[in-house]
């Protein structure tokens, strides 16, 4: 990397990496809120929550464009190999310490979109046994059949018509 690359990756990554930490935060944030709403209220959507999630995540794929273009422009892949060298070559621990705290603020917005959608799909399912238990319906995950075909009576009546 030439002496001129290096100084303008000096001087933009701590800036790219500053607006990810910002990102990421809000990111962080959104889904605490998210995981709040599902859990207390899983029947009723959310749309502002959901929208700013999408925001986000559209300036956190923007923001990390820009930190590709800088590991290309700066003659390494486009990799974790490469953000590492790329780093290596600037000889910046704060630099370097930023961008594992980012990794580790992006792993923990992982894991939290992970239990969100975890705790949604369990939302669903309760709701779905409920609209079937509501119609009279047999229970929806029962997988077991008479010797016929038909499925065996729940022994009760419809909810609608007891």
């Amino acid at each position: 990397m030439s002496g001129e690359q290096h100084a303008k990756t000096l001087t933009t990554l701590p800036h790219l990496f500053r607006n990810l930490e910002q990102v990421l935060e809000a990111l962080c944030q959104t889904l605490d809120e998210e995981q709040r709403w599902a859990i207390h209220q899983p029947t009723e959507p959310n749309t502002a929550l959901v929208e700013r999630k999408l925001a986000l995540l559209q300036s956190l794929e923007a923001l990390d464009q820009q930190r590709q273009q800088r590991v290309t422009a700066a003659g390494q892949t486009n990799t974790p190999a490469g953000m590492d060298a790329l780093l290596a070559s600037l000889d910046d621990q704060d630099l370097t310490a930023q961008w594992k705290g980012l990794l580790q603020q992006l792993q923990r917005c992982q894991a939290l979109n992970e239990t969100n959608g975890t705790v949604i799909r369990q939302g669903i399912n309760r709701s779905q046994q409920l609209l079937a238990a509501l119609r009279g319906e047999a229970n929806p995950d029962q997988t077991n059949y008479q010797s016929d075909g038909s499925r065996p009576s729940t022994g009760g009546r419809e909810l609608g018509r007891a």
